[in-house]
This record gives structure tokens, C-alpha cells and sequence, in this order.
């Protein structure tokens, strides 16, 4: 086995990456960034998360929840950051990843828990 490439960034500390065809999408010391997986380089690195959590959604989304509380929508678009919608779900500091279980999102953090019914389609 052999490596591709290697980079310093992005360091992703307390999240993993998600991969949409042929790019990677992570925080990178808390500001999210879109990586191109066959060389390496950073397409784009824009919007403070902070060391939050991500989780894939189908095939085009990632749902972000920041560090600061609130939880993004995101669409995988390795031209540009695309946040499409933004819910302020916590109040104070959180690093838990959330949950998403059919329409139900659950976020929490040292201090509450909280969960959504998301809307249907």
C-alpha cells in the first residue's frame, strides 16, 4: 500500500472527514474546508464551526452542529461553502456529535438535551 498524497491539514482534532465523490469535507482547526482527494490541495476553507461535529446526509448534504450551540445545514459543493439553513439549538459549548433518527434530531451538550421533528420534504 502507498500513500497518494500527504498534507498537514485539515486537522480535524475532534470530528472525521465526509467524502462526496471525489473530495473530502472537514473542519480544519474549526473552520470548515473542502479538500480535493486525488492531490490533496484545499479547495476552499470558510465558515467557523469551531471544533464542532458533522454527520453525512444522503448523497449532496452534512449536518453541522457547531461548537457554539447551533446546527447547520450544509450542501457538499467543492466550488464554494453552501450553508443552506441554520437552527440555534443549544445554548453554551458543545463537542457531542448529534443524532439523526428518520425525523428526529437529537442534539446535546453538558448541560441539555434537546430534541427536533424535522419537517418533511
Amino acid at each position: 500500500m502507498s500513500s497518494v498524497w500527504e498534507a498537514k491539514a485539515p486537522r480535524t482534532k475532534f470530528s472525521s472527514a465526509s467524502v462526496f465523490g471525489t473530495h473530502a469535507y472537514a473542519l480544519d482547526e474549526g473552520t470548515f474546508c473542502c479538500v480535493d482527494l486525488a492531490t490533496g490541495e484545499r479547495g476552499w476553507r470558510e465558515g467557523r464551526y469551531g471544533f464542532g461535529q458533522q454527520i453525512r446526509l444522503g448523497d449532496q448534504w452534512m449536518l453541522m452542529q457547531a461548537e457554539k450551540g447551533f446546527v447547520a445545514l450544509v450542501k457538499a459543493n467543492p466550488e464554494k461553502l453552501e450553508e443552506v439553513s441554520r437552527l440555534e439549538a443549544l445554548h453554551g459549548k458543545t463537542w457531542n456529535p448529534p443524532t439523526l433518527a428518520g425525523r428526529y434530531l437529537l442534539v446535546r451538550n453538558d448541560r441539555e438535551a434537546v430534541c427536533f421533528e424535522l419537517p418533511a420534504k
